[in-house]
Formats: C-alpha cells, structure tokens, sequence
C-alpha cells in the first residue's frame, strides 16, 4: 500500500520558474531499485520550441514511484539511459498543446514514424504519453527525459539538484524518512532533507481535537446563555414576590434563610435543566449511532456530571437575585403595599 501524501528526500532547491521544487512521495517503487528513483527538474519558457512548462529528468523507477499512469506508448528503460537515447515521455496536458512533428530518422534514438519534440532546439523523441496523479501540479503539462540528460544537459536547460522519490508501506514513512539520509548519504547525511507526508493518525487526531474544541465552546456558550435565563427569570421572581419577601421578613425570616431559598430555587431549576439535557443528549446520541450503525459508546462519568453542571451553573445564577431579595427592607414593602 503507499504512504499517503507527499513527501521528498533529496537536497532540493526552488528556482523561479514552474518547474521548481517538484514534490514526489516518500515511496520506493516495489519493481525498482532505490537508485532508479532520482528526479531533476528544469525550467523552460516561452521562447522555446515548447510552451511554457517543465522538463524533468527522471530515472526509470521515478515515474512509477510518483504513480504516473502511461495512457500510451511506453517508459523509457534502462538500455536508452545507458545508450543515451534522446527520447522522452510527456503529460496529456503537455501532448494536448504540443505540436508533434514526425521523424524520419537520425541520432538519438528518433527512428522512422517516431514522434519528435523539440527542446531549446534539441530533438527527443517521444516514447508514450502518460497521466499525472491528480492534484500533482508539478508534473501536470511537463515533459520527461532520461536522467542522463541532467548529467549531460544536451538542451542547456540547466537542471536543479536532485530528488529522491521513495515508496514506504502505509505506516513506514516516518521510519523511512528518518533513516534515508543515513543510507543515501552515510558521510553526510546532513547534506539531504527528507520531507515526510503526515501520518494519517495524527491528522485525525488533530481532527477529533478541533472538534471537541469547538463543541466544547458551543455548550461554553449555551451554559452561558441558559445561566442568564435563570437568573433573569430569579430576578423577575423577586420583583414580583417583594411583598412576601417583606412579609416573611417582618415576621423574622433573616436576610441568609431569604437568599437560601432563592439559591435552593434557582438550583432546582438549573439541575431540571442539566437532567433534561442530559436525557435527550443521550438519546440523539442513542438514535445517530443507531441509524449510522455504529457501536453506542457512553462514559458514564460524563452522563452524571450533566446534571451537577447545571446544578452549579443554576446556583452561580440564582446568586445575585438571591442577594437582591436579601437586601429587601420589610418597612418599605409593607408601607407601599407592594
């Protein structure tokens, strides 16, 4: 299986052009060696015989590690890297724009009936087409020669360092990417940077992480705005019950027993609250995992902080409404008949 996402060993540098910094996958291919995976981009403009776009010198296994799908024709191998073959592959985009003249022969292993390509000047004949990965803008519209044309650079072009393009298993290339270097460059393994794809673990990890957060804010919030209600509603109560507050004032009641009862109040209402959301929390929960077939998982440590929460969050509430109802003076309600 491959290591998803991209990834890249190899001393890299970015240039100014779109061919600069291309971004394989960590992965070596399973049907070739280590070694036939190397990658060297270059730019080319306008002024050439191509469009704009990017040429890359690749050894066989590179194109096969970055998992390019040939739609026609064929690789290039081994023999033409070793004759020296001016030959390439191109993208369906860069096949779809190119004009493809027809050789009749000559050096470089442009045969009769062979397409022909023109780098800054210089004939390549084409073997096959082939379809990038998708999403993968660097070699999207590019053409791809032998990796000797880097060494050699018949065109001029002037390629960038190279990259290493390796395929892991799912799982092996934080491994991979840690001990490449070592093996590629035992003396200087300073000398590489190996960029490797985030593990799929840690992305969902982090994932659940937001999540959580953010539906910790959304209950934040709800707490809130549900505390506000109550002690609105506690508030109201008091405005509306002066006369009886005055009364059980008069005949003794202290300011502590009315502010009690007002606290009691408000917490009766507050753990109802917490109840009633904490039963019908359950069962949407209940009723999701039931209708998506999943495996109904509940804490029963969470399902009984529910109520205390309101319970706490109906007392903090209920406290300055009960304070106002203390500080009522018996005189004056008695004498305004309130």
């Amino acid at each position: 299986m491959e290591s998803p996402g991209p990834g890249r060993a190899g001393p890299a540098r970015r240039s100014s052009g779109p061919g600069a910094d291309l971004r394989g996958a960590l992965r070596p291919p399973p049907d070739a060696p280590a070694a036939e995976s190397f990658l060297r981009p270059a730019d080319i403009g306008g002024a050439n015989d191509l469009p704009e776009g990017t040429v890359l010198a690749a050894q066989p296994g590179a194109l096969l590690a970055l998992s390019a799908e040939l739609t026609g024709g064929r690789w290039f191998d081994t023999g033409h890297e070793a004759r020296r073959d001016r030959v390439a592959v191109i993208d369906t985009a860069a096949a779809s724009r190119l004009t493809v003249e027809t050789g009749e022969g000559g050096e470089g292993g442009a045969g009769a009936g062979t397409s022909v390509i023109h780098v800054n000047g210089v004939a390549f004949s084409v073997l096959g087409v082939f379809r990038a990965p998708a999403g993968d803008t660097n070699l999207t519209g590019s053409v791809v020669v032998p990796y000797w044309a880097a060494l050699a650079d018949p065109a001029g072009l002037g390629f960038a360092p190279a990259e290493m393009v390796i395929r892991t298993d799912l799982g092996a290339a934080d491994q991979v990417g840690e001990e490449a270097p070592f093996a590629l460059a035992p003396g200087a393994p300073d000398a590489l940077v190996a960029l490797v794809p985030p593990d799929p673990r840690s992305l969902r990890r982090g994932v659940e992480s937001q999540t959580r957060a953010l539906f910790l804010g959304l209950a934040a919030v709800s707490l809130g705005v549900g505390a506000l209600g109550v002690s609105n509603t506690a508030y109201v109560s008091v405005l509306e019950r002066r006369s009886e507050i005055g009364l059980r004032r008069a005949l003794g009641a202290s300011r502590r027993a009315v502010a009690g009862q007002f606290c009691v109040e408000s917490g009766l209402v507050g753990l109802v609250g917490g109840l009633v959301g904490t039963v019908l929390g359950i069962q949407i929960t209940a009723l999701t995992c039931l209708a998506k077939d999943w495996l109904v998982v509940l804490d029963p440590a969470l399902t009984l902080a529910g109520p205390l929460v309101g319970l706490v969050v109906g007392l903090a509430a209920g406290l300055y409404p009960a304070l106002a109802a203390a500080r009522v003076l018996p005189a004056e309600t008695l004498r305004a008949g309130v």
